[in-house]
């Protein structure tokens, strides 16, 4: 089996940065040959390369959930297709992402998401707020029970 894990966030919008913190974290623990973890960023459509030579993709990101943040949760790739996006002021996020995979004639991995609940993004800070900051080893161990149960 080949994994990739693959972490996206901007680091300088405040809770969209849980995908990154969530990557520091997941560097520190040993996994099983085959899995392999990448820190997208903000890479957008660059990102597509990282879901070549692997059977399954698991995506760490954020996602809008003003009702519950900090909520953690796995999307099957059904479930991913719809969920609303991070509004960021343009329309380049994990939704836009998921429909150029989809229209790739190239073979796709199984794709999910692990996703942590965030109200919004706040603009030109790294700091997370309580509740996405307390999610993260709940993610962590979300994570470690989809790829090396």
């Amino acid at each position: 089996m080949h994994c990739h894990i693959i972490c996206f966030g901007n680091g300088f919008h405040g809770d969209d940065a849980v995908g990154i913190r969530i990557y520091q974290a997941l560097i520190q623990l040993a996994w099983p040959a085959g899995v392999q973890i990448f820190e997208a960023g903000i890479t957008g459509l660059n990102a597509l390369r990282l879901f070549e030579a692997c059977n399954r993709a698991l995506i760490v990101d954020a996602y809008h959930n003003p009702e519950t943040p900090g909520a953690v949760e796995l999307f099957d790739l059904a479930r991913l297709s719809r969920l609303s996006p991070v509004n960021y002021g343009h329309a380049a996020g994990i939704d836009f992402l998921i429909q150029a995979l989809l229209a790739s004639d190239k073979p796709l991995p199984e794709i999910r998401m692990v996703g942590v609940g965030i109200a919004g993004v706040s603009p030109f800070t790294s700091q997370l707020t309580r509740s996405v900051e307390l999610a993260i080893p709940k993610a962590v161990h979300l994570i470690r029970q989809v790829v090396a149960p």
